[in-house]
């Protein structure tokens, strides 16, 4: 295999895979060293020499219609003074609504706010579970508070990542993702790639 996934623990939950220029196909194995080859996702990507391209698993694996393998290119760093940032959703459990369930949607708003200034202050960037992924913000190198709140209430944080240090010419993409026993949105965990390309 190219590389070894878990949903959580050792080995991790990214794999770095080097490609060959051109078109791949890319499969997603449940036990290869088991015997079964059967690829329960699948996508083909036309790699270009020098890039990097991350692909995002999102769904319930392996149950149903609504998995699916998104693939989103990586960018290259503006300059020295700024970063580039975005946000992938990836957390199925927050989209899970049902008459009653207190939980969060699937609707965020996500904030960006250098550290030190008041959290969420800064305008919000809507992201829902449809929408994949933010595009990538660029802002001045420095350390930033990261939120995410259920859109339209400031007040109901989700996620709060502090001190995160978004160093000049550094290309990050932050996963949010479901933890095991999370599938309603109670648990969420946040993953950071290093996007830049080589």
């Amino acid at each position: 295999p190219g590389g070894q996934l878990a949903f959580f623990g050792d080995p991790t939950d990214l794999a770095t895979v080097s490609l060959p220029a051109g078109a791949v196909q890319l499969d997603l194995i449940a036990d290869f060293f088991a015997g079964n080859l059967t690829p329960f996702g699948t996508i083909n990507l036309d790699a270009v020499a020098g890039s990097s391209t991350l692909v995002v698993a999102r769904g319930l694996v392996g149950g149903g219609p609504d998995f699916e393998l998104v693939a989103l290119a990586g960018e290259e760093a503006a300059d020295t003074e700024t970063a580039k940032v975005r946000v992938v959703h990836a957390a199925r459990g927050l989209d899970i609504v049902f008459p009653g369930c207190n939980c969060a949607t699937g609707d965020l708003d996500l904030f960006v706010d250098i550290a030190g200034t008041t959290p969420r202050s800064t305008a919000p960037i809507p992201l829902s579970y449809a929408d994949v992924a933010t595009p990538f913000l660029e802002v001045p190198a420095a350390a930033y508070t990261i939120s995410a709140t259920e859109a339209g209430s400031p007040d109901n944080v989700r996620i709060q990542l502090d001190d995160v240090n978004l160093a000049g010419g550094t290309v990050t993409t932050f996963v949010v993702k479901d933890l095991p026993g999370g599938s309603l949105g109670v648990q969420v965990r946040i993953i950071a790639v290093n996007d830049l390309q080589q």
